[in-house]
């Protein structure tokens, strides 16, 4: 991976959050493109980012194990996420959520700062928008108020009570 203006440029899939691996025929599967798209991120990111990329080789992987080498699923979540969400249960966490709930998230916080859906399909790297369409559109309560604040033309004169 290398960072350019802001933007990440992938030629990797991941294999869990900050578990990265080459893509390679076994691992990137369909929905995925073939060629990685950059990701922008904010500059804060980058600079979080940035010192775990110093003297790799772009290719190489951003966040490993102590030994250097990618996170397995069960290493990671066992090692790293269980303990998190265990702990942020005891400060008051609700849910149980799980690793792929990051990506839901950030779905839902694009769809909620106006993204359009072409755009998030593209950065999830999605072949088709009806994948994003299907898995990833829900309708959260800031979306149910952009709703109603598109509506302000709704006419209610016309109403009887």
């Amino acid at each position: 991976m290398t960072l350019s203006a802001g933007a990440l440029f992938q030629s990797c899939t991941c294999a869990a959050p900050g578990a990265v691996k080459p893509t390679t025929p076994s691992n990137s599967g369909d929905p995925k493109p073939e060629p990685a798209a950059p990701v922008t991120l904010p500059a804060r990111v980058v600079d979080a980012i940035e010192p775990h990329l110093a003297g790799k080789d772009p290719h190489a992987f951003v966040f490993t194990t102590p030994s250097g080498h990618w996170w397995r699923h069960s290493t990671f979540y066992h090692g790293r996420w269980r303990p998190a969400i265990d702990h942020a249960r005891r400060l008051g966490l609700t849910k149980n959520p799980r690793i792929h709930d990051l990506r839901h998230t950030h779905v839902a916080w694009l769809l909620e700062a106006g993204i359009d859906l072409p755009v998030i399909a593209r950065r999830l790297g999605h072949k088709n928008i009806t994948t994003t369409a299907n898995t990833y559109t829900h309708i959260t309560p800031i979306l149910e108020q952009h709703i109603a604040n598109a509506l302000p033309c709704l006419r209610t004169d016309h109403i009887q009570t």
